[in-house]
């Protein structure tokens, strides 16, 4: 079976994956946390300019403007090629055939993981290969599904 996954998918991807992916206070602190520090830094600016140190107050709002914005400089900074590639999958084992490489992966050793959007499988590396769920008909779905380990 082959997939072609565009630039445009990993950087989906990526977005999906910052704000989604981890434990719901991680995901909680990526969406308010920077805004929030923003907002307080420019309060204190505004209010307090002459009773707090003015660095605290610029770093509360560099760090807050930065935390807002990082996904977006991280998806302009990694500039991804598309990609097509061959894959099976079979007994806990997804074999994955580039134009470069062609290797096996364990599902039983990286697991198989989804979420509302894409299968994907997040190696030891810290790599991810994931699968668009739109671009999977339902009998694949079904295969990536009994490969899951719950």
């Amino acid at each position: 079976m082959k997939i072609s996954i565009s630039k445009r998918e990993y950087s989906q991807f990526y977005i999906y994956d910052y704000f989604y992916g981890p434990r719901k206070v991680i995901r909680l602190m990526r969406m308010y946390m920077g805004p929030t520090m923003a907002v307080i830094g420019l309060f204190m600016f505004y209010s307090y300019s002459e009773q707090i140190n003015i660095y605290l107050m610029s770093f509360m709002l560099a760090y807050g403007i930065f935390y807002t914005i990082k996904p977006m400089i991280m998806v302009m900074a990694y500039r991804p090629n598309d990609e097509t590639f061959s894959y099976k999958l079979e007994n806990y084992n997804l074999h994955i055939k580039d134009r470069v490489n062609e290797g096996d992966i364990s599902l039983k050793k990286n697991r198989l993981q989804e979420n509302k959007k894409f299968f994907y499988v997040k190696l030891e590396s810290g790599q991810s290969i994931f699968f668009p769920k739109e671009k999977l008909d339902k009998k694949i779905t079904n295969l990536f599904n009994e490969n899951m380990i719950k």
